[in-house]
């Protein structure tokens, strides 16, 4: 029988979930809630501090009408995995554009946000 899964788990997927769908709504107070000012965000051999990073990409140019698909989710106490489909039009063309991705997050407000995939 598979395990309960607990309080903070529970919590910490809402916390990944939230930042996720602000990817959708571009509610960039709602990200301020969840991602902390200072974090750290490593990706595409990249490393950069601050929250403008995730900003940056949730506001980017010529690329709207966000709908996002959450694949798989995975939490266990401080960590969240999830697999996730992130479709945009480009504004340009018209296209829509897709981006599969993971993440690897230890929620906690603060903490490295660090971007898989």
């Amino acid at each position: 029988m598979p395990a309960e899964p607990t309080a903070l788990s529970k919590l910490n997927a809402e916390v990944v979930l939230r930042y996720l769908r602000v990817f959708e709504t571009q509610d960039l107070d709602e990200l301020a809630e969840v991602v902390a000012e200072d974090v750290m965000v490593h990706g595409a051999g990249q490393h950069v501090r601050g929250r403008r990073c995730p900003e940056g990409a949730i506001l980017s140019p010529g690329l709207s009408n966000c709908r996002l698909r959450v694949d798989d989710l995975f939490a266990a106490e401080d960590r969240v995995v999830t697999a996730f489909t992130l479709t945009y039009t480009h504004d340009r063309t018209g296209r829509d554009l897709t981006h599969v991705g993971h993440q690897v997050l230890p929620p906690e407000r603060g903490a490295d946000r660090r971007v898989l995939g």
